[in-house]
């Protein structure tokens, strides 16, 4: 009876896992376009090893509630620098998507894809799309939390 209970129960831990993980989506060239494309919003592409990065989301985290209608769009790269390579950091990334519970758009760019794509060289990069145009490209420019504001104030 106890092995029964013990198989139950790691069953279960073991599906809240991965249902936590199942709100994560993939990112990649196919996809991009529909991923970032909505009327409003804020685009971050961030890591979650980077303590810019996490101040970054807890700005963004804070102001949220002010900016009604508005997206924010997280892109995780699921990697670390190493001497000469990335290594691969998705379960640690998933672990701090979960851990934070942001109301943010998470996506995994697994492949790098979008990393290439944009030509990102530095992290946080942040960009900002109002009424479906892009108003700041996705780059390491820092933009304040007040400047967000007063453009979808606008």
């Amino acid at each position: 009876m106890k092995k029964i209970i013990l198989i139950l129960m790691t069953f279960i831990t073991f599906s809240c896992v991965l249902a936590e993980n199942n709100n994560i989506k993939i990112v990649n060239n196919k996809n991009y376009e529909n991923v970032i494309k909505k009327e409003n919003n804020i685009i971050v592409y961030a890591t979650s090893w980077c303590p810019h990065c996490q101040e970054e989301l807890e700005e963004l985290s804070k102001i949220q509630d002010k900016l009604k209608d508005v997206k924010i769009t997280v892109i995780m790269l699921p990697f670390i620098p190493t001497e000469d390579e990335f290594s691969n950091y998705e379960k640690e990334t998933l672990e701090f998507i979960n851990e934070k519970k942001y109301n943010f758009d998470f996506y995994l760019d697994k492949n790098k894809e979008i990393l290439e794509k944009l030509n990102i060289q530095s992290i946080p990069s942040i960009g900002i799309i109002k009424d479906g145009n892009m108003i700041k490209e996705i780059n390491e420019e820092e933009i304040s939390s007040e400047k967000i504001l007063e453009i979808f104030e606008k």
